[in-house]
């Protein structure tokens, strides 16, 4: 198994004295802006950076064209400068989640590409093609990265965690707080001793958490490139990610949830047949609960010792089913992955049991046909089923880390939409020209 190569690059960033804080320039990766943001993020700042992170928002007719001039404009006007010497990026970036507020540690730096199965870096979900050529297109008109991927490392004897903390506790050069109210401490570090360790603390495998597309369109933009761009030195061979240590306490994995709508009697009934063949069900009245109620119940139920591998609920929305495997070894035969952690993750039971051998459709087509919708939020799941627009709702539990690499280190890649690392990457704090050598 090839080793992983982590390495410190000259990065652009904001001048934030000519474009101002930042804030207000900052943007969550393209995959999770939703369109009521756009127009906030604009007003925060013009120069906010969806104009090149999602030029389609920005410029519908003519988007990849629109984000070239944006970088070439800013770049030259000084709105971005790239930085004299190659740097790692310490980031702290301190959230909230159920009310308490949580921090975790993200390095930014350029990892070497390698194909998947050189097994430096693994990935761990299935991509779409739509989005890797909407991908291609940006990378092929700004050369650049703009937002980084997500890839966790392990750190068993807290030596980088020891480090990170060292270098955080000196003053950050800079700070700031996004418009989502997360705040953000950053560290420029260009001290060999301390760039050296990182570099040999994080030699692999690495996991990608978010940004598969990214890195495989990256993958496809370097093999475009002459022979020489993949000698080791050039940045095309090199892609932008923030890396997170698998024991981070602040590294948090949230499930997406399953919504089923609009099947076929047939197929709805062969689904529910699955359910009782496949699980046993502990009921729980939640006719009384609010949405949000009824998600705390099951929140509360996830934390159990014995806790079930997901919950059913079906119109009219009174009674939470808590779905356990009704003996070991009950899904041999069915499903697609070999290792043992597939038969403990949810979203690859629910699609190998529930999906594929009830309802009769793999996950793309169950989508297609509009059957197959994926909620984050349990509460939202629980009042779309109230609501009377679907058949039923399965809230999932979340994939835990160890799954996650297990399955991946077995050459497995979970199903889509199996894990939403909260919160995401901000976009912004620096980006990543493709152009020349890495470090020049």
């Amino acid at each position: 198994m090839a080793e992983a190569l982590f390495r410190p690059f000259r990065g652009w960033r904001y001048d934030t004295t000519r474009a101002g804080d930042l804030g207000a320039l900052a943007a969550p990766p393209y995959d999770v802006i939703a369109p009521s943001d756009v127009n906030r993020l604009l007003e925060a700042n013009s120069h906010n950076v969806i104009r090149l992170e999602l030029p389609s928002a920005v410029d519908a007719a003519d988007p990849y064209g629109s984000a070239s001039k944006t970088w070439n404009e800013w770049t030259l006007n000084g709105f971005l400068r790239r930085d004299e010497a190659a740097h790692f990026y310490l980031v702290r970036h301190t959230f909230t989640l159920g009310g308490v507020r949580t921090s975790r540690f993200e390095i930014l730096g350029a990892i070497r590409l390698a194909q998947w199965e050189q097994g430096a870096v693994l990935p761990h979900e299935h991509t779409h093609e739509a989005a890797k050529r909407d991908r291609l297109m940006l990378m092929n008109a700004l050369h650049a990265n703009i937002s980084p991927i997500m890839a966790l490392y392990e750190d068993d004897d807290g030596a980088i965690r020891m480090l990170l903390r060292a270098i955080s506790s000196r003053p950050p050069d800079s700070s700031f707080t996004d418009l989502a109210g997360d705040d953000y401490d950053v560290w420029h570090v260009s001290d060999s001793g301390e760039a050296g360790a990182i570099r040999l603390g994080v030699a692999g495998p690495l996991f990608v958490a978010d940004g598969h597309h990214r890195y495989e369109t990256a993958l496809t933009y370097l093999g475009q490139q002459p022979d020489e761009a993949n000698d080791g030195e050039h940045a095309p061979g090199y892609i932008l990610a923030a890396l997170t240590s698998i024991e981070d306490p602040g590294l948090v994995s949230l499930p997406y949830h399953r919504l089923i709508q609009g099947l076929p009697d047939d197929a709805r009934a062969r689904l529910m047949r699955q359910v009782e063949t496949y699980f046993r069900a502990e009921e729980i009245t939640i006719g009384g609960l609010s949405d949000t109620e009824a998600a705390e119940r099951f929140a509360s139920a996830m934390k159990a010792q014995n806790a079930p591998m997901m919950a059913l609920i079906e119109p009219p929305g009174d009674v939470l089913k808590l779905l356990r495997p009704l003996e070991p070894g009950i899904f041999e035969g069915l499903l697609t992955g070999e290792s043992e952690a597939w038969s403990r993750l949810a979203p690859c039971v629910f699609l190998d049991v529930l999906l594929t051998h009830g309802v009769g459709a793999d996950q793309h087509e169950a989508e297609t046909r509009g059957w197959l919708s994926y909620p984050r939020d349990a509460a939202e799941a629980i009042e779309a089923v109230r609501a009377g627009g679907c058949d039923a709702g399965f809230l999932l539990q979340a994939v835990s880390m160890a799954d996650m690499t297990e399955a991946a280190e077995a050459g497995e890649r979970l199903p889509q939409k199996s894990t939403y690392f909260f919160p995401k990457v901000a976009t912004g704090i620096v980006l990543n020209s493709l152009a020349g050598r890495l470090e020049d």
